[in-house]
């Protein structure tokens, strides 16, 4: 039980890894998938998952802070 845990631990740190190789750095998901010998499908799935997590928590932190107080200002991106 101790190491399937250690395991997904692992995983949620590659993950999160691949996703920063493409996002900051600019690799391509097959130069990741070579580099942590996985499919490609496998790292590009696991960058979905985290982009997706990543929304989900900025937009819970959004609602945190707005959370029974009213908008005065409302800040757009052009």
């Amino acid at each position: 039980m101790h190491a399937a845990k250690r395991d997904r631990e692992g995983a949620r740190g590659r993950d999160l890894v691949a996703y920063l190789a493409r996002k900051i750095s600019g690799y391509m998901v097959k130069e990741i998938a070579d580099h942590f010998q996985r499919r490609p499908v496998t790292i590009g799935e696991a960058i979905m998952k985290v982009e997706d997590l990543l929304e989900k928590a900025l937009k819970s932190m959004e609602e945190n802070l707005v959370e029974g107080r009213k908008r005065k200002y409302r800040v757009s991106v052009a």
